[in-house]
């Protein structure tokens, strides 16, 4: 939704939905700034439950760059809205995991070897 007036709100202020909005530093490169941009977003969803991660060290690709520990920081989202599952049951995700994505952009297949790998 685009802003065209004082009275139709910004996208972000109708998300009432809980998310994990994360941004790396090295993704801040001239032109794009999307780790400011992400930060200054993220202080402005006041009505958006959730969590935001902003990573020093990190770029655009923190899936592959810190895969164990952005896999475990959306096990502890997860887990954090459904405290009643054990914190090993991982079967919730196991249809998401293994479906046939109907678009590339929601494939996190790359999450299922993070997911189920005990070693730490």
């Amino acid at each position: 939704m685009n802003h065209f007036d004082n009275n139709t709100p910004w996208r972000y202020e109708r998300n009432t939905v809980r998310q994990l909005l994360a941004a790396g530093a090295d993704d801040n490169f001239q032109g794009s700034n999307i780790f400011d941009a992400t930060r200054t977003l993220s202080n402005l969803m006041v009505n958006t439950p959730g969590e935001s991660l902003f990573l020093l060290h990190t770029g655009h690709s923190m899936h592959v760059e810190r895969p164990r520990f952005l896999a475990g920081e959306i096990v502890k989202f997860l887990f954090t809205a459904l405290p009643e599952l054990k914190t090993t049951d991982i079967s919730f995700l196991t249809p998401l995991l293994l479906s046939e994505p109907a678009l590339k952009t929601t494939d996190v297949s790359f999450l299922a070897p993070l997911l189920l790998n005990e070693s730490g």
